[in-house]
C-alpha cells in the first residue's frame, strides 16, 4: 500500500496525504484492491484513491461515489486540487514536495 503525501520542503518526515493506492500483485485482478483502497480512503478523508495490480488502475473518486479503469494516475497537483479546502494544510504551495510512503503491516499478506 503507499500514501502519497504532500511534504513541506526540506521535512524529514510527515506530510497531508492526497490519495492511497492499494496495490496488489501482478497475477492478481486489479479490482480486488478497490474495497481496501476505498476504506483506506474513508479514514483519511481523502476524495481520490487508486487500486492496482501493477498493469492496471481503478480509479475511486469517493466525493463522487464513481469509480473507473485509467490509464495513469492523476498529477500530485490534481490530487491536491481535488482535497478539500477545509483539510489541507494553510502553508504557501511552493513550498510543499511530494512523496510516497510504503505502508508496512505486520500481519501476513495475501497480496
Amino acid at each position: 500500500d503507499i500514501a502519497l503525501l504532500h511534504r513541506p520542503a526540506g521535512a524529514a518526515s510527515g506530510g497531508h496525504p492526497i490519495s492511497v493506492i492499494e496495490v496488489k500483485r501482478t497475477m492478481r485482478d486489479e479490482r480486488t484492491g478497490v474495497q481496501q483502497a476505498k476504506e483506506y480512503g474513508k479514514r483519511l478523508d481523502l476524495p481520490m484513491v487508486y487500486a492496482t495490480n501493477g498493469h492496471k488502475i481503478i480509479e475511486i473518486d469517493l466525493a463522487a461515489g464513481t469509480q473507473h479503469a485509467v490509464a495513469r494516475f492523476k498529477t500530485p497537483q490534481q490530487l491536491w486540487d481535488k482535497s478539500p479546502r477545509s483539510t489541507r494544510c494553510q502553508l504557501p504551495w511552493s513550498t510543499w514536495n511530494f512523496c510516497a510512503c510504503m505502508w508496512c503491516s505486520s500481519r501476513r499478506s495475501t497480496r
